[in-house]
């Protein structure tokens, strides 16, 4: 029964929360951290980790390509990236990259 009632609780909860797009950016790698060549073909995605106000988030798989959108809540929005090659090796994380995000603005705003 509490189970169900926390399930509730963050439904509703969610429901009132205000969300926005951060759009993560990169070049796509083309060498190995070894300095060996990594061909396109040979990326089978990437792996996410991020944080919504210091909060660590759930990983987030990506597909193969050069940008990523994320909804999340309002707030700062900070992640790193990892290489995911189709062998299933990882590269170490990539630098951090922020973002206070913020809901967009009205539209149509006009007086009367």
């Amino acid at each position: 029964p509490i189970a169900w009632g926390l399930i509730a609780f963050w439904l509703l909860l969610a429901s009132f929360a205000v969300f926005a797009d951060v759009t993560f950016e990169w070049d796509v790698p083309t060498t190995r951290e070894d300095g060996s060549p990594l061909a396109p073909a040979e990326i089978a995605g990437y792996k996410l980790d991020w944080t919504l106000k210091g909060v660590a988030q759930p990983v987030v798989t990506v597909p193969p390509g050069s940008t990523y959108a994320l909804v999340a809540p309002v707030g700062r929005v900070c992640g790193t990236l990892r290489t995911v090659d189709t062998d299933g090796l990882e590269s170490v994380a990539s630098n951090q990259a922020c973002k206070n995000s913020r809901p967009s603005k009205p539209g149509n705003f006009t007086t009367r």
